[in-house]
């Protein structure tokens, strides 16, 4: 908490920047690889895909909810969605399919889940798109990248473990991504020399 506030005090917590810095991030890396590096935007779709995929086994293997139950985070805003999120967890669990079949559609959004953190994971993903394939994105992307991991924790959605092993789950994305998708052979083809023919006469 004490890195939230001292660190981006001047991120105001009702802008939740936490969010719209996290969706940002999908939108910018996806619109910057597309135009500037579409040789690797595929790879960037994969690696992207994988990370979800990973996180959803994830969930089903450490289920677990954030630690907001024991303690409010430092953003009051998030600490109502939060409790609002856990009510309808609650409900499905005593309730079961039927309160799902119910209401599930209108929260399709509002699963709990903590291990792993799929906010850091994501975010340190685009980071590693942009440090190999798009330097001018670092600067921002660092920032948004540190913002994510320190208020992951200080608002309560994650417990310190779930950063690095989301981070991990990204890293292996990366690299699975690039076996998955190998880039074309760019370099020009070597011409062979042929015996010059004679001349007619």
């Amino acid at each position: 908490m004490f890195l939230r506030r001292s660190a981006f005090f001047f991120i105001p917590y009702e802008s939740n920047f936490y969010m719209i810095s996290y969706i940002a991030l999908f939108y910018t890396s996806f619109l910057y690889h597309a135009i500037k590096t579409p040789e690797y935007f595929g790879r960037l779709i994969i690696s992207a895909l994988l990370l979800q995929v990973f996180g959803t086994l994830a969930y089903l293997v450490a289920p677990a909810v954030g630690p907001f139950i024991y303690e409010a985070g430092v953003n009051p805003m998030i600490t109502g969605g939060q409790h609002s999120m856990l009510e309808f967890y609650r409900n499905s669990v005593a309730t079961g399919p039927a309160f799902l079949a119910k209401h599930g559609s209108i929260n399709f959004t509002v699963g709990l889940a903590a291990m792993p953190s799929l906010h850091s994971a994501s975010a340190y993903l685009f980071f590693l798109f942009a440090w190999k394939h798009g330097k001018v994105l670092v600067p921002l992307y660092s920032f948004i990248l540190a913002y994510i991991l320190i208020m992951a924790v200080a608002s309560r959605w994650h417990y310190i473990i779930d950063i690095p092993v989301g981070m991990t789950l990204a890293w292996a994305s990366y690299k699975l991504a690039d076996w998955f998708t190998p880039l074309p052979n760019t370099k020009p083809a070597i011409a062979m020399p042929t015996a010059q023919e004679p001349l007619l006469t």
